[in-house]
């Protein structure tokens, strides 16, 4: 099963414990498959370089380079994503995410964003929390 996962969850994935974790876990064991764009990659690269982040790296050891080459491993990338304008009008940097789930088929986006979620679904994808993704997941 696709998914494509917000940078704020798949950063909290990384750096936390909880139900973005857990999602990420799924990915490793190849349950699920995360699918990324060149739009994505670039935001979580941006993202691992805020100074509350990268401090947080900093203290595991790692890189941006390391977590980039592992989360490069671990996805499925999509050059070619269609790029969508004006269905999330309240941040018009969120429609990457649209953009790369209708490229992969993604059947869930998986995000904590309220600009996202308010959406509910968006071409037979379900947007959901991570929460909701996991009790639709076990079962």
């Amino acid at each position: 099963m696709r998914v494509v996962l917000d940078t704020n969850v798949l950063i909290s994935a990384l750096f936390w414990k909880g139900k973005a974790a857990l999602i990420l876990d799924l990915a490793e064991k190849g349950t699920i498959t995360v699918c990324l764009t060149k739009e994505i990659l670039d935001e979580i690269i941006r993202v691992l370089n805020y100074p509350k982040i990268y401090k947080h790296l900093s203290s595991t050891c790692l890189t941006v380079n390391d977590i980039l080459h592992y989360i490069t491993e671990l996805a499925e990338f999509y050059h070619d994503a269609i790029q969508l304008k004006n269905m999330i009008k309240d941040d018009p940097s969120d429609n990457k995410f649209l953009s790369c789930a209708l490229a992969s088929r993604a059947k869930y986006i998986i995000s904590g964003d309220a600009h996202i979620l308010k959406l509910k679904s968006f071409v037979n994808i379900s947007i959901v929390t991570p929460a909701v993704f996991l009790s639709i997941f076990k079962k």
